[in-house]
């Protein structure tokens, strides 16, 4: 596929050109006189046999290690999501028989992650991967589909070595270790914990407009920290308004997942004046239409 790459950047490089010269710059492009492509072998991450689970990990027993010494643990892995047994289920021997049920097509052994969506294809299932790395779980393919039972597939790499793992039990692999772990609900594209089904379901919609990814939080150290130095670019404002407003809680039953609300019953502000001195004495105000009233007391002012 390297010519049609090549093709697309020639194709950039005449745009660029073109983009150069319409800004009116008085060159000409008359031609290339020297052009160098380099090229490198490419050694794509594949998983392989046999890896023994990081002492963390096996400490959740949420993943089932194939023990196998093939190029086939995503196979084995897959298989042992859809048959599953009670008794040792990392010996191949258990699958061996089945291996036929899962069709490739011209996907080899072992099968790199880009591969997956060819095989969820295939044989109508639904496949994700995560990735881990620094003790962190990460999504690596998260699979567009959502009629049908997920599975949740490891992916580890050490050294030279990949190994694909059956994920058994996704909140436990990705709660704490402490004696008191109860279920949670977890969004697959950025892995944020939720407490109740119904409010991983509201967040759904907003997540499913991004590609799956990897958060990654800054270091601590000062240097991390944004901060606004310019304070000679700074101006003061000539007004400033302090406001607080006071709420009732009034249950709620009608809206999943939220249990009261607060409606505005009254609300007090101070305007404060170029000088650094109240305008007037403080407005206050208590009624059912709070929030109205005080744009309106707002604009009034000014």
């Amino acid at each position: 596929m390297i010519g049609d790459h090549i093709e697309q950047a020639f194709e950039k490089i005449k745009e660029s050109v073109d983009e150069f010269l319409k800004n009116g710059t008085g060159w000409v492009f008359d031609s290339v006189i020297h052009m160098e492509l380099k090229t490198a072998t490419y050694h794509p991450l594949a998983p392989s046999s046999y890896i023994p689970l990081p002492s963390k990990l096996a400490a959740k027993k949420a993943l089932i290690n194939i023990k196998n010494t093939d190029q086939k643990c995503f196979v084995w892995s897959v298989l042992a999501a859809l048959h599953p047994v009670g008794k040792d289920p990392q010996r191949v021997s258990h699958y061996t028989s089945m291996e036929q049920e899962l069709l490739l097509g011209n996907v080899t052994c072992p099968v790199q992650p880009c591969k997956v969506p060819i095989i969820e294809k295939l044989n109508n299932l639904r496949i994700n991967v995560f990735g881990y790395e620094d003790d962190e779980v990460f999504p690596l393919y998260i699979s567009k589909r959502e009629d049908i039972q997920v599975i949740n597939l490891l992916y580890i790499t050490q050294g030279d070595y990949k190994h694909y793992y059956l994920i058994e039990n996704m909140s436990r692999l990705l709660g704490d270790l402490t004696k008191h772990n109860p279920k949670a609900f977890y969004c697959y594209s950025c892995l944020p914990r939720f407490s109740a089904e119904s409010l991983l379901k509201d967040h759904l919609p907003y997540c499913k407009e991004h590609s799956p990814q990897r958060i990654v939080m800054p270091e601590p150290g000062e240097e991390n920290v944004l901060k606004f130095k310019q304070h000679k670019f700074s101006q003061p404002v000539p007004y400033a308004i302090y406001a607080d407003f006071e709420a009732l809680i009034e249950p709620m039953q009608t809206i999943p997942g939220k249990t009261a609300s607060h409606i505005p019953c009254g609300y007090a502000y101070l305007n404060i004046g170029p000088n650094g001195l109240p305008l007037k004495p403080v407005t206050v105000y208590r009624g059912s239409d709070a929030v109205d009233h005080f744009i309106t007391s707002i604009v009034r002012t000014f």
